[in-house]
């Protein structure tokens, strides 16, 4: 009988004892895993049920890009008014923003570069824009809108001549 031989029946007649004992990462049968389920079922939520709001996030009170005042006047155009909104100066697009509050569930829109009377330009505002939802910023010159009135604004603004 060779040593190695010998080695081998000695190695299997005393078994081998470790202080270190690790733990048991794969189970011989395969243990019962839990059935997929819709994860807003799992959290107990049924589909649709968040509840709708009071009042939409924009509310157009009049048209933006009317022409011709309710009374029959025209409108004014960017010359004879007391304010200016300015354009960007690499692109030439108008400083009007959206922006996101909370998580994305609040909307707001931004009019920045206003140059002259701010107050007044959120008086036209008013024309199409609830006037609780209008914030005047005067120290930035900007105008802060509550609700997602970013495209309404730039038609406005656009009819206007700016």
């Amino acid at each position: 009988m060779s040593l190695l031989q010998r080695t081998l029946q000695a190695s299997a007649r005393i078994p081998y004892q470790s202080s270190l004992r690790l733990p048991r990462l794969h189970s011989l049968s395969p243990s019962p895993r839990p059935a997929l389920t819709n994860s807003r079922r799992y959290r107990g939520e049924v589909l649709g049920s968040r509840p709708t709001p009071i009042t939409p996030k924009t509310i157009l009170v009049g048209d933006p890009t009317a022409t011709v005042k309710p009374d029959g006047t025209a409108i004014q155009t960017k010359e004879s008014l007391p304010y200016l909104v300015k354009r960007t100066s690499k692109s030439g697009w108008l400083p009007v923003y959206r922006e996101f509050k909370n998580g994305k569930t609040q909307t707001l829109t931004i009019i920045r570069r206003v140059d002259g009377n701010v107050k007044q330009l959120a008086d036209d505002l008013g024309q199409f824009v609830p006037s609780d939802r209008i914030e005047i910023k005067e120290l930035q010159r900007h105008i802060v809108l509550k609700g997602d009135y970013l495209f309404a604004v730039r038609d406005w603004l656009t009819a206007r001549g700016f």
